[in-house]
């Protein structure tokens, strides 16, 4: 996947992948690595958008940018596996409910005609995961290769409300 240049075809190889967690793997382990995805919105929730990309994502390593990259991906699956509504995991809630806290007030810096999501909404949570780090992603003007992660984010979360809408039909 990384050897491509067009969104439109991480976008495909994205749809052609899904994240699997195996059954194998501890919920223990599997909230520490959901809550280090979450963690990653403290600073822009903290800072503000443009503070946050001015001076702390601009600052960026190819590394930086596939972790984020991936954890947005990471997280979006865990949301849509249900995790967050099945749950009855006192941890689990702690942690969406950091997740929507920081989200909101991540958001809330941007410049969106839009308004704020309902973030109680499962969906329109995980499709706001990736929609914001595609925000951040193709902000990052000097770095092509984030801009084309960013731009694949966006198109797959355009997606993701098409999946489930036609599942449930």
């Amino acid at each position: 996947m990384y050897k491509t240049e067009e969104a439109a075809e991480m976008l495909l190889y994205l749809h052609d992948q899904q994240y699997v967690f195996p059954e194998s793997l501890s919920d223990d382990v599997l909230l520490c690595d959901v809550g280090a995805s979450v963690h990653l919105f403290e600073d822009p929730a903290n800072t503000g958008f443009a503070f946050f990309l001015r001076y702390h994502a601009n600052t960026w390593t190819l590394w930086n940018v596939l972790l984020i990259f991936e954890s947005a991906l990471f997280l979006c699956a865990w949301i849509k596996k249900g995790a967050v509504e099945s749950s009855g995991n006192q941890a689990c809630q702690v942690i969406i409910e950091d997740l929507r806290g920081a989200l909101s007030m991540a958001w809330s810096s941007l410049d969106v005609s839009d308004g704020q999501p309902d973030f109680t909404n499962t969906k329109v949570l995980a499709k706001s995961v990736l929609l914001y780090w595609s925000r951040v992603l193709v902000s990052l003007s000097e770095k092509p290769f984030a801009r084309t992660l960013g731009q694949a984010l966006g198109q797959y979360a355009r997606s993701v409300g098409t999946e489930e809408d036609t599942m449930m039909e």
